[in-house]
């Protein structure tokens, strides 16, 4: 069985060409060798990036009316022309012309698939994943049907279901994941209706409170042991440091040695991996300086230019060690996201500007970091009416006081 080999011949635009042989090789490195393993007829496919859109394109040729490198040639010749086509199109793929008479009724299932395909391209692979349970598991019962005959009842019955074994956030972004799919396949959902929840986020633990959590977090699992300190779960220990900045749980756990900069001491959460789909860069403190290295070492990671995750664990066991360390504590039940509400709230009420919290917790713009911490009161608006009427009465006093 055949397979595709990459081309490098040097002195040649080879760049993504490869060669279809069933020569057990890596690589092509010459003409003649290129020339040797040619069968009749020969096929060179292209393959092309743009962005986050890929694609690839077969070339057949006839051995006997083409040589090797005219072939090559010519396939260098179509790579301006595939990446416009890219750029343009999304995909290589050919656009379908289909004919009102013969055009196929797709069921709810199939366009799904396709719509699933199409969102893979340039969409995280977080929001595949909720795609693919709202629209495979979910809505099971519509699988089968055509869209023409789907009507809005048939999607809240399912609504409404999950309203009974879901938190009512849970089913609302499983309604707008719906809502969103049907606005791209012609369903009407305008008339869905969605339960109504307050995402108001209130964090109402003591400044104390939360000192204890986060030296416990910075100090968990320790063990004394001979007069040294010893971690009995050092990797989780490691990954609370990263919380402990403001990072997301699936952040700290996608993040590479590659993301790392030693040079500069910072790290980076690409925007494949970043809620705002855009690059976000923090500096490398001290203590998470250490906590790399501890990972690396327990881990015997000698070269950590890798393009390797730093840390192994699903999102899962560092739930489960936070949990155990909140019941330590005797403190009320907070999930791990609740560690990005606890810094943001404490910081707001220590008088923190809303801009750097913001920018700390990587939300897309200041009016979040606003809508979620700040705590707008009566008493704030009498310090701003306080400030203007002092400010007013300086002026005053220097014109009356040339």
């Amino acid at each position: 069985m055949g397979k595709y080999i990459n081309i490098k011949i040097p002195n040649k635009d080879c760049k993504g060409i490869y060669l279809f042989t069933n020569a057990n090789i890596s690589c092509i490195t010459n003409s003649k060798e290129a020339t040797r393993l040619l069968t009749n007829p020969f096929k060179l496919q292209l393959r092309a990036k743009v962005g986050n859109k890929t694609g690839k394109k077969t070339f057949e040729f006839n051995k006997k009316k083409t040589t090797f490198l005219y072939a090559l040639e010519e396939v260098v010749n179509q790579r301006k022309t595939i990446k416009d086509t890219l750029i343009k199109e999304g995909t290589l793929r050919p656009k379908k012309i289909v004919t009102v008479e013969s055009k196929k009724i797709e069921t709810f299932l199939e366009l799904a698939d396709r719509y699933i395909e199409t969102k893979s391209v340039s969409a995280r692979p977080s929001t595949i994943k909720n795609y693919k349970t709202a629209l495979f598991s979910h809505c099971k019962p519509l699988h089968d049907l055509a869209i023409k005959d789907i009507a809005i009842e048939n999607v809240q019955d399912i609504i409404n279901k999950q309203m009974k074994i879901n938190a009512p956030a849970t089913v609302s972004l499983l309604g707008i994941t719906l809502k969103t799919f049907a606005k791209k396949v012609g369903l009407n959902l305008d008339g869905l209706e969605l339960p109504e929840f307050d995402n108001k986020v209130e964090y109402t633990l003591s400044l104390e409170d939360t000192k204890r959590i986060i030296n416990a977090m910075r100090e968990y699992s320790k063990l004394p042991i001979n007069g040294e300190a010893v971690y009995q779960y050092p990797e989780v220990r490691n990954i609370f440091a990263f919380l402990l900045t403001g990072r997301r749980i699936g952040e700290v756990l996608g993040l590479k040695y590659s993301d790392i900069n030693f040079e500069t001491n910072v790290f980076k959460i690409p925007s494949s991996r970043a809620k705002g789909k855009k690059d976000l860069i923090y500096n490398l403190d001290h203590y998470l300086l250490e906590a790399i290295n501890r990972q690396a070492s327990a881990t015997r990671v000698t070269n950590m230019t890798l393009n390797r995750r730093i840390f192994s664990y699903t999102k899962e066991t560092p739930r489960i060690h936070f949990q155990s360390l909140l019941k330590a504590l005797g403190i009320q039940k907070l999930r791990l996201h609740d560690i990005r509400h606890m810094l943001g709230s404490t910081l707001v009420q220590n008088g923190v500007p809303i801009a750097d919290i913001s920018v700390m917790l990587g939300h897309s713009s200041i009016a979040i970091t606003e809508e979620r911490y700040a705590n707008k009161t009566k008493e704030q608006a009498t310090r701003a009416t306080n400030a203007l009427n002092a400010l007013m009465t300086d002026k005053q006093n220097d014109e009356n006081h040339p």
